[in-house]
């Protein structure tokens, strides 16, 4: 039995496990129609091979196989059950959905794609879903494709899909079992932990079922395992032969039987369903009824429960069968039995939002973005898509998907333009649905996004149209920067004569406005949206945007953006001139935006000083790059201080201030530049209510220390040390530079800071706090963006870098002595494996050569200054971190190691053994410690995710930065009540080591 282990991220789409032994020319024949049934999915084929004596080896090398596992040798001598050998191949596997395949089987084409595709818009409750199949040699009701019956009707996964982690929880297949029944006893194991099977009607398997000796010899422990599945499932169902026998696929129950994507809600009313629709295949129309009837009183009510309940009394006639009929939709409509709503109504309720959306040659993002349209929280809206003349395969795709969801409505126009295509939608919209909404057809809607907007209408009658912010994304699924325009409505109102703060494809509209207004206008095409919401303001209707993310636009070279953009100016000009011209922003309400629960809470304007800055690379760096552009993003005004450099053309990014000043060197090694008195001026003067310096022993911080007593009564001071590095040296002969430094200068600072933040509670700048007894810490840790790591690259990094080894290990740092990267080599020479390639990426220092030298002869391979995407990248694919430094602070490399579930070995440096989701040793066991993770899949993947659960719940950026504000804020509003010469400003002083 499979133990309940913990799951890492899925590797593959599907993981498919095959046990095979002398049947070479059934095999090939699998294996060929296998191919066409993985289109345009990853998956992964785990062969157990039992010792042929045929040329199964040859045929699985053939078709490109490998990953192939010999029976004998993996799980001992003798015959293993069937439970026994899928198991093995299960404890291997790492996809998100599994498969127990058999070589005497055929695949119909896209089988397994479509039912990845369907499964996908499942919610969780859906544990899996079953193939229709029928045999070669078949009695009558095997001849065609079906599914069968468990006792108890329900669904048999005879051949199928299910979610590998809910495998695992089950336990698996149960061993007890020979060769039959285990199949059948995992489905009941499914349904018994509230979960479901559903049939894939898009796929179809032949399974050749004529009678060989392998299949006579397993017929002889049949009875045993039926005897033993009837004893332990009893309890649950009865032990009767199910009648009908199968659900039978037919096209003219394809409607039916896509049910469970047209569901607003899918659970356990929906079971009886199917076997409802059996019975009716078979004619039993009166059990059918009654079938049906169970499913709407639990809760399953659709139209298509209507349609084919009002079907069954056409075909049957019965009386008692309509009587039937009309007590279930008696209950669906709760009305009284007398009451009219027993008669089958064709009307239908309005939805409450209409989408409309134009077309145009969108095929190759259409499906990802109908996919997050339909599985959007809520579920009471219509779309209506109008293709523009697509010439691509746009109208295939549509027309598949209104197949599936009724709720979709498809217009077939000659190629009009995207304004027409518009607004003819709209007029095909319900005319009684309250809201509307414009849909870009290469946008994505989170799943809460409708369900937010719509509500905040709902609560909020004094706004006719509402949006939100979002992020942009390109075609590998790379975060690109958010999209945070005004959200108060004044403000909208007062700025939108200079910029459009609406995202179209992410504002819901009340439907007076368009009736008011009118629709889109040809003349504004490619800002006929600015040109739409700024009439919409000109009418009086009020506008706001809910400040979270809630929408992604793609960007891709056929963008609006990317194609029109003199012609978007240009027309943008006419729009503000007129909008300005009808003293429309001065019709403001003087209403506080209910939107926001902070908004009320003062907006500080932040100076970040900090040695280096972007696009200098560092872990500091990113630190304060970060903190920067999410406060200035929360309305703080932000600014950076930092030292010149000469790629550094801008001053400002990301909506961060930048000054530079020509000055290097530090308190105890010098000072050098000629901007050090310009430096001092600024500080003395700058209008700021905070400061935080950013680490200490370097000019940025160090030139405050003087300024201090100035400085402690203008603003809030906060000075962060970022571990005192120099601490390291105090017993070497470079310590005479910095003890006047640490024995004087320190201890006089510190106490005119208001807090002074430390990354962790466990190393040396905390310990030297609390030696000296100050009193004013605090402890932030550091973090790693989530839009970073949160989206896995589609770069293939071992691809790329021509790393062909089973496994990997990744160390991420600069080439600086103290990292120790000769610790790593060293390490690797220990480890004395071949099957594993240590890959060290870092910027900049003065080891490089010395290291290259080193590790020559070594399975290791050197890379400097790669693109960013690429050492995510490699993040993502490693199999191990490894991190030998002698001095850190808060390693954001092993934050961005757990961020990316890969384990990690490191040296007891900065506050690493505070943290879960590796091993902390002394240099001379990392190789030791290294080798027994790459030996234990179990152990890794624990690891993996014990790290990742910490990062996400305590360690991303939106958390840290939460920390910070907070922080800010507490002393900012304690300080300026007795000081009220302090202005509405923040000075943070950040600094690197």
């Amino acid at each position: 039995m499979i133990q309940n282990k913990s799951y890492t991220k899925p590797q593959y789409d599907v993981s498919i496990v095959l046990a095979t032994k002398d049947r070479a020319a059934l095999l090939d024949q699998m294996l060929a129609s296998l191919k066409n049934a993985v289109k345009n999915i990853s998956c992964e084929l785990i062969i157990i091979e039992g010792g042929s004596s045929d040329n199964t080896i040859e045929v699985l090398r053939k078709h490109g196989i490998n990953n192939i596992y010999n029976e004998s040798e993996h799980l001992g001598s003798g015959r293993h059950s069937w439970s026994q050998l899928y198991n093995f191949g299960f404890s291997k596997a790492t996809g998100k959905w599994a498969m127990f395949a058999s070589d005497d089987t055929l695949f119909g084409e896209n089988c397994i794609t479509n039912a990845v595709e369907r499964l996908n818009k499942q919610g969780s409750e859906v544990a899996g879903g079953a193939f229709f199949y029928k045999n070669i040699v078949a009695e009558t009701g095997w001849d065609n494709f079906g599914i069968d019956f468990t006792c108890g009707s329900k669904l048999l996964m005879n051949y199928g899909l299910v979610r590998l982690d809910y495998f695992r929880q089950v336990g698996g297949l149960d061993e007890s079992y020979k060769f039959y029944c285990a199949d059948t006893d995992l489905c009941y194991k499914v349904y018994e932990s509230g979960r479901q099977l559903i049939p894939l009607p898009g796929s179809l398997v032949v399974h050749n079922n004529v009678m060989d000796a392998q299949k006579q010899a397993n017929t002889d422990n049949s009875q045993a395992d039926i005897t033993l599945y009837q004893k332990r499932w009893q309890h649950l169902v009865s032990m009767e032969t199910p009648d009908p026998r199968r659900l039978m696929w037919q096209d003219e129950m394809i409607d039916a039987l896509n049910l469970p994507l047209a569901l607003q809600e899918l659970n356990s009313s929906i079971e009886p369903f199917w076997h409802g629709l059996s019975l009716m295949q078979h004619n039993m129309f009166d059990k059918a009824a009654l079938t049906i009837l169970q499913s709407v009183q639990s809760g399953c009510q659709h139209q298509v429960v209507l349609k084919y309940l009002k079907e069954a009394v056409i075909q049957s006639g019965e009386k008692t069968l309509a009587e039937n009929v009309a007590k279930a939709l008696q209950s669906m409509a709760g009305t009284p039995g007398n009451s009219k709503s027993t008669q089958i109504s064709s009307q239908k309720k309005p939805p409450v939002l209409s989408i409309f959306m134009p077309v145009y040659n969108a095929a190759r993002y259409l499906p990802a973005t109908l996919d997050s349209i339909l599985n959007q929280t809520f579920r009471d809206f219509e779309l209506v898509i109008a293709d523009d003349g697509s010439k691509d395969d746009t109208l295939s795709i549509l027309e598949r998907y209104a197949k599936i969801d009724k709720r979709i409505k498809v217009l077939k126009l000659q190629h009009v333009g995207a304004v027409d295509a518009r607004n003819e939608a709209i007029k095909h919209c319900d005319l009684n649905s309250l809201y509307l909404l414009n849909h870009d057809s290469d946008d994505i809607s989170l799943p809460t996004k409708l369900e937010r907007l719509v509500e905040y209408l709902q609560t909020h009658p004094d706004i006719a149209i509402v949006g939100c912010f979002a992020d942009y994304f390109d075609n590998d699924g790379n975060f690109k920067g958010q999209l945070s325009p005004e959200w108060q409505s004044d403000r909208i109102r007062q700025t939108f004569g200079r910029i459009n703060a609406m995202i179209n494809s992410a504002s819901v509209i009340r439907r007076e406005v368009i009736e008011k207004i009118g629709v889109y206008r040809n003349d504004y095409s490619s800002v006929d949206d600015y040109d739409f919401f700024a009439r919409a303001l000109i009418a009086g209707f009020e506008l706001a945007n809910i400040p979270e993310v809630l929408h992604l636009i793609r960007l891709h070279d056929k963008s609006i953006c990317a194609t029109q953009s003199e012609l978007q100016k240009n027309l943008a000009d006419k729009i503000r001139a007129y909008y300005n011209a009808s003293n429309a922003a001065q019709k403001v309400t003087g209403k506080i935006s209910p939107l926001n629960p902070d908004a009320d809470r003062p907006k500080l304007s932040i100076l970040h000083t900090i040695e280096f800055y972007h696009p200098h690379i560092g872990g500091a760096e990113i630190v304060i790059q970060q903190l920067s552009e999410r406060l200035a993003k929360r309305g703080h005004q932000v600014t950076v201080a930092t030292a010149a450099h000469p790629q550094r053309s801008f001053t400002q990014l990301n909506g961060v201030n930048i000054e530079q000043f020509d000055i290097h060197g530090s308190m105890a090694n010098g000072y050098e530049g000629n901007d050090i008195e310009r430096y001092r001026r600024f500080l003395l003067e700058h209008p700021a209510d905070v400061m935080m310096n950013y680490a200490a022993q370097q000019w940025a911080t160090d030139l405050v220390f003087d300024l201090m007593p100035t400085l402690k009564d203008k603003r809030v001071n906060i000075l962060a040390p970022c571990g005192y590095s120099a601490l390291a040296d105090s017993k070497t002969l470079k310590w005479s530079q910095f003890a006047d430094y640490f024995n004087q200068t320190i201890p006089q600072a510190i106490p005119l800071y208001d807090k002074a933040i430390y990354h962790s509670g466990c190393y040396q700048d905390y310990e030297y706090a609390q030696n000296h007894g100050f009193t004013n810490s605090v402890i932030i840790p550091n973090a790693v963006c989530e839009e970073e790591f949160y989206n896995v690259p589609k770069i293939n990094f071992r691809e790329k870098y021509g790393i062909t080894t089973k496994y990997m290990g990744l160390c991420v740092a600069n080439f600086l002595r103290s990292k120790g990267h000769d610790r790593l080599i060293e390490c690797v020479r220990q480890m004395n494996r071949p099957d594993f390639t240590m890959v060290l990426i870092g910027k900049e220092g003065d080891t490089l050569n010395d290291l290259r030298a080193m590790a020559a002869g070594l399975n290791i391979m050197i890379l400097n200054d790669i693109p960013r995407q690429d050492t995510v990248a490699a993040y993502h694919q490693a199999d191990i971190f490894l991190f030998a430094s002698k001095i850190e602070a808060s390693p954001l490399v092993i934050i961005e190691a757990k961020a990316s579930r890969t384990p990690f070995v490191s040296t007891d440096c900065g506050n690493v053994r505070e943290w879960t989701g590796g091993i902390v040793c002394t240099p001379e066991k990392i190789a030791q410690y290294a080798n027994r993770l790459l030996d234990d899949d179990s152990i890794r993947r624990t690891l993996a995710e014990e790290g990742f659960k910490e990062w996400k719940e305590k360690l991303t950026w939106k958390a840290v930065v939460d920390r910070y504000e907070d922080l800010y804020l507490k002393l900012y509003n304690a300080k300026s009540g007795n000081n009220t010469s302090m202005s509405n400003n923040i000075l943070v002083a950040a600094n690197a080591c």
